[in-house]
């Protein structure tokens, strides 16, 4: 009896310490008041006879006896399970919490770390005497007279200053950023009011679970991660997907760039220094393109929560993309963040390897080749839209853009090559101040034509009006009898008009004072014109014209009135004379005048088609005779604008840009204007800064032309304090003056910079 007695007290105390270890949330404090509030009833409805330490020994074996059909159920062993896993993910997950407020949502402004500030303040002290010491060797020099060194100076002082707001600046752009993710967090999901700098990092991740509520609705704050995410949809499992995939990367991803900008803040005046002794932008394109990428990183972090969270707001209301599909908006996180890390592999820690590996320059000179690579990609592309939507103008804009990515490409490979073959800043130097001598010792040599002469970006493709031409003829389409009776109620007249031939101009012009004395102003001489107009009655001034041989050939029948001529048979408005305003006035009041337009008989068919077929009201006074298109002159105005966008060709434009620096475009367009052979080439050209526009069935003409002009010219170029150079046998000659047969290509500094370098190239290449 004792043994089983003892037995019964140990289990008993086993199963009461199993339910102390076990942690209770929820749904088991609910369980645990319940037993107790049992408990206390039960205790309360003892009986008096029963001893206290019976009682207590009934309920301990009561609990034990509910202990073991938990144990039996399962039920206990997954209480302790879960328990213990959210207890162990909160205590993992606690230390993390931190970096996220700091730096998941928002860039750290690094600049007001104390670490930072101390160790950018010792650098930029050195960093400024080694400037300051460097400025002052170059003024002693260029006081000497050494003035090829001033624009080295000039950089050091850009230097100089750039060092001692370099810190300032960091910060301020770091503010910037900041402020555009809490716009950007804002718009997105929907608040105001709050800001999200001062988030937990709890507060963040929990908000990754339930949505907005987790940082609006109180009654969420005094539950921890671990415990939300267990009782969400997934359970333990959704709670181990989203600390493995999602807490753990974006923890490393926040860290690492926090460390980076740390980094870039606190070394940054030796960066500017090295830019100041080397002569290199490659060191600053380098860290712009670090920094930027890494403020580029924490954007994408602030939009992909904002994002989430919006998602999973939705998806607590029913609407949304996710809940059409009945998938948590957690999972859709998951999935998006395992594509950020791609993304950013990509985007971020590639440059950020490669510029590890040249701490000295940054691999800048890689960045600016990538990104004039992808500037050209981009142009193309704009390109290509410029023409699908007939915006001439983007064309344009794309096709300098290209240009100038390509130079952008071709400048970050040179700074690659010197910075494998070294700095340039020596050569320069000694070749200034021995006059070109170290150059000649070195075999540098120098070519006076460049690699390409005309380089073809891309072509525009436009739709151009071709402005239809009218002649000055006008006519009249109504009835020959109905104009006549029209006319004559007018106050015209009947008139023949005789057109005098050369051979008979002497004689006329004789027998006119004789006409005129006879039959008074029924006859009228135009000596402009060579015409003869007769009135009223005329076959007795006709019989006596033919009396004296004059030829009556060209003889036109119609009316007159103050100089205006209208011929009944070709129906056509002619003037034999001064004509007056209101004259002219009168004519367009009584009759429609037509005007012939110069286009070709298919091409007036089928613009005839169209206008029948469209909405214009003078469309149907649009005639079409003999293969003619007559315009009724009155609507001229309406119909010209018509019929030129009617007539719209589309017309191939080709760029073609000169040499890069050169400075001869626009003498030699001047030359060509003076060239009347060239009339129709120069029709087809327009030029600008440094390049040409050329129609492209003109393109071949252009280039031969160009190519017969420009071998026929010495080329030169000009010194930055003004010598003009030659290159004669592969070496720079100072030419004196301006070649009076020259092409300007431009600084001689830049061909001297791209000559060393290729120099040092083939050196590099050889060995």
């Amino acid at each position: 009896m004792r043994r089983w007695i003892m037995g019964m007290v140990f289990l008993l105390l086993i199963s009461v310490s199993v339910v102390r270890a076990v942690p209770v949330y929820a749904e088991s404090d609910v369980a645990v008041t319940d037993t107790v509030t049992e408990s206390v009833d039960s205790s309360s409805s003892t009986p008096w006879y029963m001893p206290d330490w019976v009682s207590d020994l009934l309920d301990s074996v009561k609990n034990m006896i509910s202990t073991m059909k938990d144990l039996m159920t399962g039920q206990l062993i997954y209480d302790a399970v879960i328990g213990f896993i959210v207890m162990a993910v909160d205590e993992a997950i606690a230390p993390l919490m931190g970096v996220f407020a700091k730096s998941y949502l928002f860039t750290p402004r690094v600049a007001e770390i104390g670490l930072v500030y101390k160790i950018w303040s010792m650098l930029t002290i050195i960093s400024l005497v080694s400037i300051i010491i460097g400025i002052g060797v170059l003024a002693i020099k260029i006081i000497r007279g050494k003035k090829a060194l001033d624009k080295l100076l000039k950089v050091f002082i850009a230097c100089l200053l750039s060092c001692l707001v370099s810190l300032t600046v960091i910060n301020f752009c770091n503010v910037g950023a900041n402020w555009l993710h809490q716009e950007m967090m804002e718009g997105i999901i929907g608040t105001s009011g709050i800001q999200y700098d001062g988030l937990s990092g709890e507060d963040i991740l929990k908000s990754l679970i339930i949505g907005s509520d987790a940082i609006t609705d109180p009654q969420y704050a005094g539950q921890t991660l671990g415990h939300i995410t267990v009782e969400t949809q997934g359970g333990i499992w959704m709670l181990l997907a989203l600390v493995l995939f999602e807490v753990l990367p974006l923890f490393l991803i926040a860290l690492l760039a926090t460390l980076v900008l740390i980094l870039l803040a606190s070394f940054v005046p030796i960066w500017i220094m090295l830019t100041a002794y080397n002569g290199k932008a490659e060191t600053l394109i380098g860290f712009m393109n670090i920094y930027i990428r890494t403020l580029v990183v924490g954007c994408v972090l602030a939009l992909h929560w904002a994002l989430s969270v919006r998602g999973q707001s939705d998806y607590g209301a029913g609407a949304g993309f996710a809940a059409d599909l009945g998938v948590p908006p957690i999972v859709f996180s998951i999935i998006t963040i395992l594509l950020i890390i791609v993304f950013l592999f990509l985007f971020w820690v590639k440059p950020l390897l490669s510029a590890a590996k040249s701490p000295m320059t940054l691999a800048g000179g890689e960045a600016l080749e990538g990104l004039g690579e992808w500037g050209e990609k981009g142009s193309a592309a704009m390109n290509q839209i410029g023409k699908r939507l007939g915006m001439e103008g983007l064309q344009e804009r794309s096709l300098s853009w290209k240009e100038k990515s390509a130079r952008m490409s071709e400048a970050g490979r040179k700074m690659q090559e010197m910075a494998k073959s070294g700095s340039m800043v020596p050569d320069l130097i000694a070749s200034s101040l021995s006059g070109g001598a170290s150059e000649v010792l070195k075999g540098v040599t120098y070519q006076d034509e460049p690699d390409e002469w005309l380089t073809q970006p891309g072509d525009i493709v436009m739709m151009q009006e071709a402005p239809l031409s009218i002649g000055n003829k006008q006519m009249i389409m109504e009835d020959p009898a109905k104009v006549s009776k029209q006319l004559m109620d007018k106050g015209y007249k009947q008139a023949v008009v005789l057109q005098v031939s050369a051979d008979d101009r002497e004689q006329m012009q004789a027998l006119v004072p004789a006409l005129q004395a006879q039959h008074g102003d029924h006859v009228a001489w135009n000596s402009e014109s060579d015409q003869l107009v007769m009135k009223g009655p005329t076959d007795e001034i006709i019989r006596e014209l033919q009396s004296h041989a004059i030829n009556m050939d060209s003889v036109q029948h119609g009316l007159v009135k103050e100089g205006l001529f209208i011929d009944l048979k070709e129906q056509t408005v002619n003037t034999v004379g001064d004509v007056s305003h209101e004259a002219m006035k009168e004519l367009m009041q009584t009759q429609v005048t037509y005007i012939k337009a110069h286009v070709p008989p298919e091409e007036a068919k089928h613009i005839h088609e169209q206008l029948q077929h469209s909405h214009h009201e003078w469309a149907e006074r649009v005639e079409l005779r003999d293969g003619s298109l007559w315009l009724p002159e009155s609507d001229l105005d309406r119909i010209m604008p018509v019929l030129n966008t009617m007539t719209k060709q589309l017309v191939q434009t080709v760029r073609l840009d000169m040499p890069a620096g050169s400075k001869f475009l626009p003498r030699m367009m001047d030359d060509w204007q003076k060239d009347a052979s060239l009339d129709e080439l120069m029709a087809a050209v327009q030029y600008k800064d440094n390049h040409v526009l050329v129609h492209s069935d003109q393109a071949d003409r252009f280039k031969q032309t160009f190519e017969q002009y420009r071998s026929e010219r010495i080329p030169y170029w000009r010194t930055h304090n003004g010598l003009i150079k030659v290159i004669k046998d592969g070496v720079p000659v100072d030419y004196g003056s301006v070649p009076m047969r020259g092409l300007d290509m431009g600084s001689f500094e830049s061909l001297q910079r791209d000559m060393i370098r290729k120099r040092r190239e083939h050196l590099r290449k050889e060995g």
